[in-house]
This record gives structure tokens, C-alpha cells and sequence, in this order.
């Protein structure tokens, strides 16, 4: 099973709640490993 989701939240508070919904969205069982990708992009200007 796979995909991709792009959505820019910062707050501890947020993701830890995003988090478990996912979790909940996608059956997570907890004697499952869990792998989440990160993607960093930086934008460098003078």
C-alpha cells in the first residue's frame, strides 16, 4: 500500500493529531511497522 499527501502543518500539537487520523484512515495496526518519508525542499535567494 502506497501514496502521497502533502500538507505543510508545524505545530507539535497538529501533526501529532494528523498523525492519528491517518493511523485510523489506513488501518494501522500497532505490531505494524509504521514508515513515513520526508521530502525537504529549500528555497536559497540573496
Amino acid at each position: 500500500m502506497g501514496g502521497r499527501v502533502r500538507l505543510w502543518e508545524t505545530g507539535l500539537e497538529r501533526l501529532q493529531q494528523s498523525l492519528m487520523e491517518w493511523r485510523n484512515m489506513i488501518g494501522q495496526d500497532s505490531d505494524r511497522p509504521l514508515q513515513v518519508s520526508l521530502e525537504l525542499t529549500f528555497l536559497l535567494t540573496n
